[in-house]
This record gives structure tokens, C-alpha cells and sequence, in this order.
């Protein structure tokens, strides 16, 4: 470790004012005690005379300008150092992070015309646009939809991108 040192000047000024800070702290103070104080002014006295109270206010002690007379002197230069003013904090709100929604399959562009029950496979017909398509269970329509399962209600279509599920239902 490295020692510092302080100069002469300094650790005379240092002590000079550690030996005057204990002198008035030790030094009694004097206490005005013949205050007297009507504790309930507003209400009448029970005695009829006002209460006197031994009261010990806070008395601040004269103390001498210990700097101004050893800057008269020439011992002490008086430096004050700039203080820099801080400006206050800006308080940003915070951010939020909201996740983009999440994309959803768009409605079949399709419509259904009805189906074909034979004994090897259940075929819906289908007016996609202008053109009629006959799909089978498992087949894949417009490129993007894949019909699951087919029942006397509706038809279970699967968006394959998204992997979403549809209900189509459909009358008979």
C-alpha cells in the first residue's frame, strides 16, 4: 500500500478545528427557565392561575467565524468549489413488447356441391373458382387445404401452412 501524505498547512488547519469543535461542544449552555407557558390558553384554568413549565428550548451556541479570522489573517485561503448542477433524470416509459399476432388460415375459397359414398373411397365435389374438383379423404385442394375427415355434418379441412384446423359444415 501506498501512503499518502498531507501537508503541514493542512493538518494544522485539520487539528485546529478538531480542538475547536470539542471546545463548544463541551462548552455549557445557558437555559432560560423562568418561561412561562399557559399549556391550555384556550380553555379555562382550573387553578385560575397559569401553569408555570421549566421549558429548555433549543438554544443555537455563538460560535466564533473560525475561517473569516484565519482568512483575515492570511493562514487561510477561502476556495469554494463550483458545485454542478445535476439535471434531472429523464424517466422514459417503458417499452412494451407486444408480439405480432398470430396469422390464422384464411376462409376455403371453395364451395361444397356434395359427395359420393362407394364402397373403396368418400369423394366431395367442390366448386373451386370456375372449375369443379372430386376430392377424396386425405386429397389436397388449391394446393393449401387437406380434407381430414368427412362425416354427415361437415367436412374436416386442415390448412396445411399453418396447420390449422377448419370445420366446414355442410346440409344435406
Amino acid at each position: 500500500m501506498s501512503q499518502m501524505s498531507v501537508s503541514r498547512p493542512l493538518l494544522s488547519v485539520l487539528l485546529l478545528s478538531a480542538v475547536l469543535t470539542v471546545v463548544v461542544m463541551l462548552r455549557p449552555e445557558t437555559i432560560d427557565t423562568s418561561v412561562q407557558v399557559d399549556l391550555l390558553a384556550d380553555r379555562p384554568a382550573r387553578s385560575g392561575a397559569p401553569k408555570e413549565v421549566d421549558l429548555a428550548p433549543w438554544k443555537r451556541v455563538d460560535v466564533p467565524d473560525v475561517a473569516a479570522n484565519l482568512a483575515g489573517s492570511g493562514r487561510l485561503q477561502a476556495y469554494v468549489a463550483p458545485v454542478p448542477i445535476k439535471p434531472e433524470p429523464v424517466v422514459e416509459a417503458p417499452v412494451v413488447y407486444v408480439p405480432p399476432p398470430r396469422p390464422v388460415a384464411p376462409t376455403p375459397r371453395f364451395t361444397y356441391l356434395g359427395r359420393l359414398d362407394s364402397d373403396e373411397e368418400t369423394r366431395i365435389f367442390l366448386a373451386v373458382g370456375d372449375a369443379f374438383e372430386s376430392v377424396p379423404v386425405g386429397g389436397v385442394i388449391d394446393g393449401n387445404w387437406r380434407i381430414k375427415h368427412i362425416t354427415d355434418e361437415g367436412i374436416e379441412l386442415e390448412y396445411l401452412p399453418l396447420r390449422e384446423t377448419r370445420w366446414l359444415s355442410v346440409f344435406r
